[in-house]
């Protein structure tokens, strides 16, 4: 789907020049498709609030809202 796949692609980019990267270079970077998925979902549905509940908060909380599982 190019409503995530692009927007993933365009954030990986962004952590690529600004030298912190989630993943290695040439690796499919999950973590940026989660944080695109969760910014469509906002885009979609406005108003609402959107938390990403994970494991790792350090990648995902530079480009949307994450939290801890363990807080929830």
């Amino acid at each position: 789907n190019g409503e995530i796949v692009i927007p993933a692609a365009s954030l990986w980019a962004k952590a690529q020049i600004e030298g912190k990267s989630t993943a290695p270079l040439h690796s499919l970077d999950i973590d940026l498709i989660i944080c695109a998925t969760a910014l469509w979902l906002k885009q979609e549905y406005p108003g609402r609030e959107v938390i990403t509940v994970t494991t790792n908060v350090k990648h995902l909380s530079r480009f949307i809202n994450a939290v801890e599982w363990s807080d929830v």
